[in-house]
């Protein structure tokens, strides 16, 4: 996939979690938020220019990675996919 493919997402949010798990730097609504997040949130809070992350050497590269993905995102086309009921639906 890439410099900026799954495992760099994957890599990036491993290295913000071991430093929230790590250091002192971090208060306690930062590290909560960050666990009842998934990852597109933690992406963002990484990449957030006034957030907890600003001044680590990672959030220019999740800055970075949300873009591209944000990019990649925009080229996906939506389809749907119909199917024939075994019985016709009561209408």
């Amino acid at each position: 996939m890439g410099r900026f493919g799954i495992s760099a997402q994957n890599q990036l949010l491993a290295e913000a979690q071991h430093r929230l798990q790590t250091s002192q730097h971090y208060d306690a609504d930062t590290v909560d938020k960050w666990e009842e997040s998934g990852q597109r949130d933690r992406l963002a809070m990484v990449a957030d220019t006034n957030g907890a992350f600003a001044a680590e050497d990672i959030h220019l590269q999740a800055i970075e990675l949300a873009r591209r993905i944000s990019e990649l995102e925009s080229t996906f086309e939506v389809t749907l996919v119909a199917k024939d009921l075994p019985e016709p639906r009561d209408t």
